[in-house]
């Protein structure tokens, strides 16, 4: 294939490229290659775009093993949704590191960040929570609570799910759904407090501008993923919760100071940035004993290291088949 010629590949084309252990194994090597250097993530940019209220995501990265790197766009706009127009929406571009020049497009509708974070927080989970731990709470009732599960069964065997959102009907919605993708019983939970008290790995997905669970509710071998915090006006977990945890790991320290769960609790004082030793790269290039009566959080915000590689990985397996239309 020539410098010139791009592949161009459908939301349809990914989603049979990267099936969820493709796309779960991309995100352990991008975590690891990222704590042995072999890969960069560049700061995401994070947009509101009013009065639309919608969001925008650009994360880049590069693998310098396999010589690309990639740029990724992903929208949310809540607003389509009363115009029976899709909500999410973005593409990812995959480059030749050694020329500049495109190879593949993927107009992918954001599903390869649907991808990156579900994978990303199925590797985090199963890093963190208790070997034990099969009791799975879920806050928040959209795609990304869905596929945080399914991704998670690929990794854990799941005996229950709760699921809790602000919308009874909507989450009732999500725990049927979860219950036809996976076959694990599920329930729906009153108040998200209540959600948590039934689990011991907790996973918020929520799109929450201010703390959904607070202290009360640390308890010894809690696992709690957050996933939501992905700009700055954003928070799921009280400071004091954060504050509380035996073992707080980050995907990034910067970005979660700037835009994460860590963002308020250093603002308040009650975590110094200087004190988190490890992050998540490092500990799941040289895992550590668990310690089952650990509060373990994992405060995800997305690394764009982890779009490139999944990309990637995505764009070879096409070029293999000879998948998408060449332009």
């Amino acid at each position: 294939m020539s410098a010139r010629t791009v592949r161009v590949l459908t939301a349809g084309d990914v989603r049979s490229l990267m099936p969820f252990p493709r796309a779960i194994e991309a995100a352990r090597a991008a975590f690891v290659a990222l704590h042995h250097g072999t890969a960069t993530t560049a700061a995401p940019i994070g947009l509101r775009i009013e009065p639309a209220g919608g969001e925008v995501h650009v994360k880049a990265g590069h693998n310098r093993a396999a010589d690309t790197y990639a740029v990724k766009v992903a929208s949310a706009f809540p607003g389509n949704a009363q115009q029976a127009l899709s909500v999410i929406g973005g593409m990812t571009v995959v480059f030749d590191a050694r020329s500049g020049a495109p190879t593949t497009l993927m107009l992918d509708d954001g599903l390869l960040t649907d991808l990156r974070t579900a994978a990303a927080g199925a590797v985090a989970t199963d890093a963190l929570a208790a070997a034990g731990a099969t009791e799975v709470a879920v806050l928040g009732t959209g795609q990304q609570a869905r596929l945080q599960v399914e991704a998670l069964t690929y990794l854990r065997s799941i005996t229950h799910v709760t699921v809790w959102g602000r919308r009874p009907e909507a989450a009732q919605r999500c725990a049927s759904d979860i219950a036809a993708r996976t076959g694990l019983p599920t329930s729906v939970a009153q108040g998200a407090h209540d959600a948590v008290r039934q689990a011991n790995i907790v996973i918020t997905a929520t799109a929450a501008t201010e703390p959904i669970l607070d202290a009360s509710l640390a308890r010894p071998g809690l696992h709690i993923t957050a996933v939501g915090s992905d700009l700055p006006d954003k928070a799921e977990l009280d400071p004091a919760l954060v504050a509380g945890a035996d073992r707080y790991v980050p995907d990034s320290p910067a970005q979660c100071l700037d835009h994460g769960e860590l963002r308020l609790a250093a603002a308040a004082g009650l975590v110094k940035p200087d004190d988190i030793t490890v992050d998540l790269p490092a500990l799941l290039a040289d895992p550590s004993p668990r310690d089952p009566e650990a509060f373990t959080i994992a405060d995800l915000t997305g690394l764009g290291a982890l779009d490139a590689e999944i990309a990637h990985v995505c764009a070879t397996e096409a070029a293999r088949q000879g998948a998408g239309r060449l332009t």
